[in-house]
């Protein structure tokens, strides 16, 4: 039997083939191993890379290096970018509203911007309906977030140039009409004097103060909500869809502590003078009732509540939570 002499002991020289063999075996596979590490490594890069690729820059990236001054403007461009075009609804309102948890700037320079620049078609109407109308009266004191979005959304649209047809009846549109009427009425209900500049300023800045008022007091009343959101569920109650538009008008602004009866005669005369947004004489699908009626009842007014006692429905119309009125009630139309 031959022998192969190593360095250290002597092997058959048959066992000596077999172990460079295995040996060479080894190495291979270690080879291989290695390649596909080097190969898993440089496809996991290639996935970090791309993934970072795709997280787009934020529209205030590098904010922080300018002054505290100038954010405000900054902030406005990129609150009117993302409320896009004003026809249409913004689905990125909670990308705007997770902007105000960077800071205390950000989050008032935010705000301020969304209540100076959001209109009624931007504002989102499920997720409006879910966080507004699911609150039960009397159950949370203090408005909402999303109730003050909403009433400055009401204010800017009722505030800009009318360029649709008078009497749009398409939601959430159909409460500016009403919030307009409302104001015209309001003015005429001021105390008549001497036509000059102060009676003007005066005047100006009364339709402001009511207008503000009058879309606070339209996103408390869950009444209002429905008529905003569902019209169709709101002007069931009543026999064609003026008499709804009429009764919401004199609610609104009995809730802004105006009398009733002014209000209605008010808004009788103007009518007839054409002043106002015509009413819409339709009929109230599935509403047998017909021919129109103007609220009647006794009207009450107490230190910090108004109650409208009318001869049918009871239904609690208002809901201001220790506003300028806590309640009103439907009435009848004669």
């Amino acid at each position: 039997m031959q022998y192969s002499r190593t360095s250290e002991f002597i092997l058959p020289k048959s066992s000596c083939l077999h172990w460079s063999w295995r040996s060479s075996w080894f190495f291979a596979m270690n080879i291989i191993r290695r390649f596909k590490e080097r190969q898993k490594q440089a496809r996991q890069i290639d996935e970090v890379q791309t993934s970072l690729s795709l997280i787009p820059t934020s529209l205030l990236a590098g904010i922080m290096s300018l002054p505290v001054e100038i954010w405000g403007v900054i902030i406005d461009c990129v609150v009117s970018e993302h409320l896009g075009d004003k026809r249409w609804q913004c689905w990125d309102l909670s990308n705007i509203l997770q902007y105000r948890l960077v800071c205390q700037v950000f989050n008032k320079e935010v705000l301020r911007s969304l209540h100076q620049h959001i209109v009624l078609p931007q504002v989102p109407h499920l997720a409006f309906m879910r966080a507004i109308m699911r609150r039960q009266p009397g159950k949370k004191k203090g408005a909402s977030l999303y109730n003050l979005l909403l009433a400055s959304a009401i204010c800017n649209s009722a505030s800009a140039p009318s360029r649709g047809r008078r009497g749009n009846r398409a939601p959430p549109q159909c409460i500016v009409e009403r919030i307009r009427n409302c104001v015209v009425i309001a003015n005429h209900l001021l105390p008549s004097g001497v036509e000059d500049a102060s009676r003007f300023v005066d005047i100006q800045s009364h339709s402001a103060v009511i207008m503000q008022g009058l879309c606070r007091a339209a996103t408390t009343s869950m009444y209002c909500q429905e008529y905003i959101y569902m019209p169709s569920s709101y002007s069931q109650y009543f026999g064609t869809y003026g008499e709804a538009d009429a009764y919401l008008e004199t609610a609104l602004l009995v809730a802004c502590g105006y009398s009733a009866e002014p209000v209605i005669s008010t808004m009788v005369k103007l009518v007839k003078e054409g002043q106002l947004s015509p009413y819409m004489g339709d009929k109230v699908w599935g509403h047998t009732k017909s021919g129109r009626r103007w609220p009647s009842g006794t009207y009450e007014q107490h230190d910090s509540d108004v109650e409208w006692n009318c001869s049918r429905c009871g239904k609690t119309f208002w809901d201001t939570e220790g506003r300028s009125l806590a309640s009103v009630q439907r009435g009848d139309f004669f």
